[in-house]
């Protein structure tokens, strides 16, 4: 087919639908020849396009009388393929042909012209991020998904028309699109074919599953994060039967345990399988998190239904109806986006605890009642400095004191160096003159004390009070923690702190009585940590009276020394230790432990000597993720939609090229040797024929010559046949 009228004629035609195909708003295409710049639009498909491919056979949607001949009604390759060429494969998988770049074809029609200025391009395109870069970057897709592979089908096999917008041909996605062939019956399934082509039956269901199972991620084990989404169809994501399949083993997990039974992945061998049809091995993979609820919560304390009767003195009126119907629900929601995990991982919408039940007074809503409400909850410091929040659960809370690592003199390990005496046994008259009663010299002798351990027994009468203590443990009365008597132990400086600063008494006292009296550094034990007692002098040695007896507390309401000597060491009383003595949590001593009575005590240590650890971290636990242990495999002899949701095909976005300019001056066509457009009009005008040229206008003729080969085209351009 060739332009038959003089070329004048043709070329002011062909400007005409050239301006009518790409700016068909008049105002438009006057701006654009006045040579200003016009208003951006989506790249203009119906311009490009034959309506009978758009329509199927008609002119317009819904044409009554559409072209019945096969080639109007069918695609050929130069519909979409004329610009969106995939390359060609041989029959063994080898590329043939390269893939070709959309936008190489856009100059073959629309080259540079000659204006007053200088050549100038006819059009400039803009394109989003990504397209130059191949189709799928631009749509974002990660899909595995190949043209290629499909390259009998029809383009609108899979691409639709969209309504609102004719220029754009959305593409459908995901298992769901895929199951539309690939699926059981598929061998009597009719498909929309290119022109000539026709699809193989017998391998559209087998060889796709060869496919899937050569892929390489069908080999990689992994462990989640488990996508619910892709497991739980979406009618029932809100339902809490859906969790019991693959979650039931938690309803009878304690507060330590649930890592060990926080799935079934007996439920897991039913989809996933080896080639030879067993189960792929599945092992829960242990990693830590924090949590929120810090190893307190037991869920078979909630989940179990051993009772039908609600326990009024656990929980409020309702509590148990609420978790009998709401399930897993009560407590957890399932996310609608992904978000980042601790390990800074992607993590796909799963069932995280909901925002109303990681605190205390989230608790209440159900257990608001005696034996679980605390006013005082909140109030760290207050428990903290009697009870260890941190060490475990298997101690109670009366025996779980803090404690604290210090460097400090053990008693036993203390000499001393003295200077020589002049007169034996005169220890407690040091200033006396010895004129006073002799007239003669006497010989110097050897210090009693000097290389001497210490020993209480000889300093301190058969009942002591605090007096006798105070002359040498003086700065005891104004410490504030067991670091105050010696030092806090710190490894990097120990090796250089002064034997005197480790000490917990005064040497000043020693002097009293020996005088030039002093430590023997060495035999001094190395430094080392030990670990005692958090406990608050000063508080206790200020103005605080015993509660059993009203009578001021002193060194000896805790410490006990042994007036007979068979042990010399002034220890802790057995009962001190436990402070219950003192700091029992009733009616009777409720002014020594801040106020807090028995019901609110008990209330903590329903919680907290389970394990709850400090508040300003939330807790490391053990907790468990599915890891599959072997290759994926896809059996030929089960449906795909017994395993996979089927759940709605997604869409992935058009793609738009803007024409952001048209020429200024007028444009001319390049001429063959005879003068006439190179190519003939149908090269470039496939879709459109100009107004006025009727034998330019492409046919069901045409399209059946040339319309399923890409040789010549877009624009002359030479390209070899498929």
């Amino acid at each position: 087919m060739r332009c038959a009228s003089a070329i004048g004629g043709v070329v002011r035609g062909l400007l005409a639908v050239a301006a009518a195909c790409l700016f068909p708003v008049p105002s438009l295409f006057a701006a654009a020849q006045a040579g200003q710049p016009t208003a951006p639009r989506p790249f203009p498909h119906t311009s490009h396009v034959a309506d009978r491919w758009y329509y199927r056979g008609g002119l317009f949607p819904g044409d009554t009388k559409p072209s019945t001949a096969e080639f109007d009604r069918l695609e050929v390759a130069r519909d979409c393929r004329g610009c969106h060429d995939y390359g060609a494969r041989d029959a063994d998988g080898k590329l043939m042909r390269e893939p070709r770049n959309p936008l190489a074809g856009c100059t073959d029609c629309h080259y540079p012209v000659e204006t007053g200025t200088g050549m100038r391009a006819v059009l400039e395109v803009q394109l989003q991020a990504g397209f130059e870069a191949g189709l799928r970057a631009a749509r974002g897709s990660s899909s595995a998904f190949d043209h290629l592979d499909h390259d009998n089908l029809a383009c609108r096999q899979c691409h639709v028309q969209s309504e609102q917008d004719p220029e754009s041909f959305g593409g459908v996605t995901g298992v769901p699109a895929c199951m539309e062939c690939h699926t059981e019956g598929a061998e009597e399934r009719t498909w929309d074919v290119l022109a000539g082509r026709k699809v193989d039956p017998s391998k559209v269901r087998a060889g796709f599953l060869a496919w899937l199972n050569s892929d390489e991620s069908m080999r990689t084990p992994g462990r989640g994060p488990y996508p619910h989404d892709r497991h739980i169809a979406p009618e029932q994501r809100d339902d809490p039967a859906s969790c019991v399949a693959c979650h039931a083993d938690v309803a009878n997990a304690t507060a330590l345990d649930l890592h060990q039974k926080e799935h079934s992945a007996r439920e897991c061998a039913r989809c996933h399988l080896q080639a030879d049809g067993n189960p792929v091995k599945i092992e829960p993979a242990l990693e830590r998190r924090s949590s929120a609820t810090a190893l307190a919560f037991a869920h078979d304390d909630h989940l179990r239904r051993a009772t039908a009767q609600e326990d009024l003195a656990v929980v409020v009126a309702g509590a148990r109806a609420r978790i009998e119907r709401q399930g897993c629900l009560e407590c957890h929601e399932r996310t609608t986006e992904s978000r980042t995990g601790p390990t800074g991982s992607t993590v796909p919408p799963t069932y995280a605890l909901r925002s109303d039940r990681d605190e205390y007074g989230d608790c209440l809503s159900c257990h608001d009642v005696a034996a679980f409400r605390a006013p005082h909850h909140g109030r760290w410091d207050s428990c903290s400095a009697c009870h260890d929040m941190e060490a475990g659960s298997h101690t109670s809370f009366k025996t779980r004191r803090p404690s604290a690592t210090v460097d400090r003199l053990p008693a036993g390990a203390v000499r001393f160096l003295a200077d020589p005496q002049r007169h034996p046994g005169l220890a407690g008259r040091p200033d006396q003159d010895c004129a006073e009663c002799h007239r003669a010299a006497l010989p110097a002798l050897p210090s009693r004390v000097a290389g001497a351990r210490f020993e209480h027994a000889s300093h301190l009468p058969p009942e002591p009070n605090q007096s006798h203590c105070l002359p040498c443990h003086g700065s005891v009365v104004d410490a504030r923690g067991s670091e105050a008597i010696g030092l806090r132990w710190d490894a990097s400086t120990a090796a250089n702190v002064a034997p005197l600063r480790r000490a917990s008494f005064s040497m000043e006292g020693c002097a009293t009585c020996h005088p030039g009296i002093r430590l023997d550094v060495s035999a001094l034990p190395a430094p080392a940590p030990r670990d005692t007692v958090a406990f608050d002098h000063a508080a206790h040695l200020a103005n605080a009276r015993d509660p059993r007896t009203g009578e001021p507390v002193t060194c000896a309401s805790c410490h006990d020394f042994d007036s007979r000597g068979a042990s010399d060491s002034i220890g802790v009383r057995p009962k001190a230790l436990s402070c219950v003595e003192c700091h029992a949590h009733d009616a009777e001593r409720a002014a020594t432990t801040g106020g807090v009575g028995a019901d609110e005590a008990g209330s903590c240590a329903r919680c907290h000597e389970s394990g709850v650890p400090s508040a300003a971290q939330p807790p490391s636990v053990e907790r468990s993720r599915i890891a599959l242990q072997g290759a994926q495999h896809h059996p030929v002899d089960m449906g795909c939609y017994e395993c996979h949701l089927r759940e709605p095909a997604g869409a992935l976005a058009p793609v738009q090229s803007l024409l952001a300019f048209y020429p200024q001056g007028k444009g001319q066509h390049t001429r063959d040797a005879d003068g006439r457009p190179q190519g003939g009009c149908s090269d470039c005008h496939w879709s459109k024929a100009p107004p006025g040229y009727p034998e330019a206008i492409v046919d069901a003729g045409e399209r059946k010559r040339a319309g399923d080969s890409l040789v010549a085209f877009p624009g002359g351009a030479k390209r070899r046949s498929r």
